[in-house]
């Protein structure tokens, strides 16, 4: 008996560290994760915010790309996620802002997104932490800290991802000399142009 009671809690203790996979980490199976690990997560009015990551260009570490999913709680309003910046970082250019956030329809930012967003002067440093500021059109202003992570191994895919989706035509921080309104066409419009040879 004394054996089968050590099995059995060793059994406990290995599902659970197996379960506890479902609910941190990066490519969390489930949305309602919370604040741990190395991902951030926020509520603010109908708008909820996982998965929240910034992953260093290991081609250019002063860059940092977002990674997270924006959602809204169960019968809440539409709303629109309207700028992202960090500090320090300053503020990121965000392809397609406004972001709309629908019911029924999470959307990403960056890892398997078609928005994304991306700040400058980030420091050289290990694993440092940025002060995130997101503003919604309703839900107002949050501000989360997000861990700063290598651009490798499984992270690899969101520096990968947002370089591809920015020079789909829209801007990326190195481009934005300067802020701009958020949601301004403008924005996506003039990137391009800084990069044209002259003449």
């Amino acid at each position: 008996m004394y054996r089968r009671g050590i099995a059995a809690g060793l059994t406990c203790l290995a599902l659970a560290g197996t379960l506890s996979g479902c609910f941190n980490g990066y490519q969390a199976q489930t949305t309602a994760q919370q604040q741990g690990g190395e991902v951030a997560s926020f509520d603010s009015g109908d708008v909820q915010g996982r998965g929240l990551i910034w992953v260093r260009d290991p081609a250019k570490p002063d860059t940092a790309y977002f990674s997270g999913t924006m959602l809204l709680v169960q019968n809440g309003q539409p709303d629109e996620l309207l700028s992202v910046s960090a500090a320090p970082g300053g503020d990121a250019a965000l392809t397609g802002a406004p972001v709309k956030i629908e019911p029924s329809l999470p959307v990403r930012i960056g890892f398997n997104g078609t928005h994304f967003a991306s700040v400058g002067s980030v420091p050289d440093e290990p694993s440092p932490f940025l002060n995130t500021t997101l503003e919604f059109k309703n839900a107002g202003k949050v501000d989360v800290s997000v861990l700063v992570v290598p651009g490798v191994g499984p992270y690899a895919d969101v520096v990968k991802a947002s370089k591809s989706g920015s020079e789909d035509g829209e801007a990326t921080a190195s481009e934005s000399a300067s802020p701009t309104t958020s949601g301004s066409p403008s924005a996506a419009a003039e990137a391009p142009a800084a990069e044209a040879p002259a003449g």
